[in-house]
């Protein structure tokens, strides 16, 4: 999202008083890479950036959450190996499939629920840290 404090003052408009937002986003800005550039992302966010952008549009409260440890790190040198090789459609198109680039197909869901499942259980010690590829962020709409 190119305009990312003017997508949430646009999204707070939406929630009901005391109402949440819940956003996911890449991880520190110095990870920035063909990665990021291959999937349409105009940033990444240091956690306190994105406290400080939620704060600024108005909302509370506001808790942010790590996640991608450890698997995150592996693959993401890899994604931006493969990534250097990506096609450069318009920052649209690449947007639009951000979040589904080398995703596993539906029906492979049990699957990869199966085959992650260690991997969400290691993360879990690493919710409150900094060690993340990516952040969840959920801040309460100011009433």
């Amino acid at each position: 999202i190119e305009n990312d404090a003017a997508a949430l003052l646009t999204w707070s408009t939406r929630l009901r008083a005391n109402g949440h937002a819940v956003v996911s986003v890449p991880a520190w800005q110095h990870r920035f890479g063909p990665a990021d550039v291959s999937v349409g992302h105009y940033r990444r966010y240091d956690r306190d950036a994105l406290g400080e952008l939620f704060e600024r549009t108005g909302f509370q409260d506001v808790r942010i959450m790590a996640y991608g440890f450890p698997l995150g790190f592996v693959l993401q040198p890899i994604w931006n190996r493969l990534a250097k090789n990506d096609s450069h459609d318009a920052i649209e198109e690449r947007t639009a499939a951000s979040g589904r680039w080398f995703q596993p197909a539906d029906s492979l869901g049990i699957a990869t629920r199966i085959a992650s499942a260690p991997f969400r259980v290691i993360q879990r010690p690493f919710v409150r840290s900094d060690v993340a590829t990516g952040w969840v962020a959920i801040g309460r709409r100011v009433a």
